[in-house]
């Protein structure tokens, strides 16, 4: 048996810390009869006392919690959409896998479905608007690509932002989805968001594509967007 040299608290051999103070029994530990605590010891050798300390952080599903380490230290943990909870979606059929730069922008479009469904008028010139329940309308023009999401300071702002619609207590992710503009057609990726992304009732699987065609109905956590192609 050995003894904590903090609380003289009895422990099995071998033990590592204290279960009593939480004290650290490593060799080389500072010894409290020098008037300096104990202080649990950290893998990669960082001084807990550096971190920053919080009573509380926000958890995953947007309650108050408090989470303490050894000693009784607390660390902060980053801010994160609510998890919203799971439904049983059944998965959407992708897109199959095309070989990059397939077809030129310059000809005419010649994609059978997407010539079928937008009257074969040519895919760089549709008119794209992602609309909220609310009515209120995103224009997608001028890019290939644009990602769904919300503001991030320190990243890169998303072309459809829906943090000023609730988007952070929503469920819907910094960079949440994107949407492509090819020569195959408009089609929509999840882009490993926390909520997923449902169209017409069937989830997407992440980093995967699925053609979106006028009057689609996405949802991204619980914001719902009216997809309208003219």
């Amino acid at each position: 048996m050995m003894r904590c040299n903090q609380c003289r608290h009895e422990l099995p051999d071998g033990s590592l810390f204290c279960d009593a103070c939480g004290a650290s029994l490593l060799p080389g530990a500072p010894d409290p009869s020098n008037g300096t605590p104990n202080a649990p010891a950290r893998v990669d050798g960082s001084d807990p006392a550096s971190l920053p300390r919080a009573e509380h952080f926000a958890s995953a599903n947007g309650a108050a919690g408090q989470i303490k380490g050894p000693g009784g230290l607390s660390w902060i943990r980053p801010t994160m959409p609510p998890q919203l909870p799971r439904t049983d979606v059944t998965p959407a059929t992708p897109l199959p896998a095309q070989p990059r730069q397939q077809a030129s922008f310059g000809g005419a479009f010649s994609h059978q479905s997407d010539a079928h469904a937008h009257g074969g008028v040519a895919t760089t010139q549709l008119r794209i608007r992602l609309r909220l329940m609310n009515g209120k309308a995103f224009e997608l023009a001028g890019k290939q690509d644009y990602i769904i999401g919300r503001r991030d300071p320190n990243g890169k702002m998303p072309d459809v932002d829906l943090t000023d619609w609730n988007g952070a207590a929503s469920g819907v992710s910094r960079q949440h989805a994107a949407i492509h503009v090819t020569a195959e057609g408009v089609s929509i990726e999840d882009l490993e968001s926390l909520n997923e992304t449902i169209r017409n009732g069937y989830r997407l699987l992440p980093r995967q594509r699925y053609p979106l065609q006028d009057g689609d109905e996405l949802r991204l956590g619980s914001i719902a967007l009216l997809v309208v192609i003219s």
